[in-house]
């Protein structure tokens, strides 16, 4: 019966540890095994969109070095953080200019440190559309829209410390092939250089 009650204590002190709505880090690696709980680069997602689809509030997703080919747009709409091992140098994701690499919805919300490519979306941001939340550390370069903002449309959130560059939107687009800005949306300390129309 002592027994008993020590094994009933510690399976309490372990759920508690790792009780539901607890904040974890998923691990996303182009060389992961893809098993849970993707807590390390060796059992970590391989797949980005996977990844993103998975956290939940508060949870972080740290993406390795590589190159990372989306299988659609990346929703946030959570308070997740997307954060890259070494920065936009050595992370790359390319939406195949198959849709957008984000759309960003929760204020709380973090995209950090990618250089985003070959992006492609028929209205509203070529790379990322955003309401909310923070893009920051970015590359945006060489994505198109049909419609407004080339690289980044945003009715909200902040930009900041990001290069925007040589994204398109039509020549009857007056709202930007670099960045479209509306609203409470905030660009700070980014270059926004050589966008222009198609």
């Amino acid at each position: 019966m002592k027994n008993q009650i020590i094994i009933f204590v510690l399976c309490g002190l372990v759920a508690g540890l790792a009780g539901p709505g607890e904040a974890v880090i998923l691990h996303v690696s182009r060389d992961g095994s893809q098993t849970p709980p993707y807590d390390s680069w060796e059992n970590a997602f391989s797949n980005l969109n996977a990844a993103v689809l998975a956290a939940q509030d508060d949870d972080k997703v740290w993406v390795s070095n590589g190159t990372y080919k989306l299988t659609g747009d990346l929703i946030l709409t959570n308070r997740v953080v997307v954060e890259s091992l070494s920065g936009c140098s050595n992370t790359f994701l390319d939406a195949n200019k198959a849709g957008r690499h984000f759309q960003i919805s929760n204020s709380s919300a973090v995209v950090d440190g990618f250089t985003m490519t070959n992006g492609n979306a028929s209205v509203e941001g070529g790379s990322v559309r955003m309401a909310a939340g923070c893009l920051r550390n970015c590359v945006i370069a060489n994505n198109n829209v049909s419609g407004s903002g080339g690289g980044v449309y945003m009715t909200g959130g902040t930009v900041s410390n990001c290069w925007i560059a040589q994204n398109t939107a039509p020549s009857w687009a007056v709202n930007g092939g670099g960045v479209y800005a509306a609203g409470d949306a905030r660009v700070d300390s980014c270059s926004i250089v050589s966008n222009g129309p198609v």
